[in-house]
């Protein structure tokens, strides 16, 4: 098979592309060239600001995936930008977060509001932007805009 992993190269992506790589498939690294770990899989890699995504689009559909994994949609800008540079395949798959978790955000404000633990049936938050104003590069983090862009084009979401 072959995948393109946006993001990749830390925690969940990398472990992604460590398990890609020893199963055989065949695969594209997206990411800014940041983090460029030695002991990685030996694989291409396209270095680019997600901003700057739509403009290796033909590159994108030169390699011609099975699916794609996106390991670092952070915004709803991020997942739309990656919809228009990549090729429509199935599976797409987003990696979510635990955050979405409307008991997750009880925990960060100290109180309790559902049982634990988590589970897909649990309630999703309600209150949006959860970072907004405590980290300086997340205002426009949240996890649910993500998925409300990806779901609705037949992604699979991971939390």
């Amino acid at each position: 098979m072959k995948v393109i992993v946006l993001g990749g190269t830390r925690f969940i992506g990398r472990a992604i592309v460590e398990e890609l790589a020893a199963a055989g498939d065949e695969m594209l690294i997206v990411h800014r060239g940041r983090l460029e770990p030695g002991d990685l899989p030996r694989v291409p890699h396209l270095h680019s600001d997600r901003a700057e995504l739509v403009s290796h689009r033909d590159e994108l559909a030169a390699f011609r995936p099975d699916a794609v994994i996106d390991c670092r949609a952070l915004s709803r800008t991020d997942a739309e930008i990656a919809l228009q540079a990549l090729p429509d395949v199935r599976p797409w798959i987003v990696i979510s977060s635990i955050d979405v978790y409307r008991a997750f955000g009880a925990l960060l404000q100290d109180r309790e509001t559902d049982p634990v633990p988590i589970d897909e049936e649990s309630p999703v938050r309600t209150e949006r932007y959860p970072y907004r104003g405590k980290l300086a590069d997340r205002e426009d983090y949240d996890k649910l805009d993500v998925e409300d862009v990806y779901l609705p084009r037949g992604a699979l979401v991971l939390r």
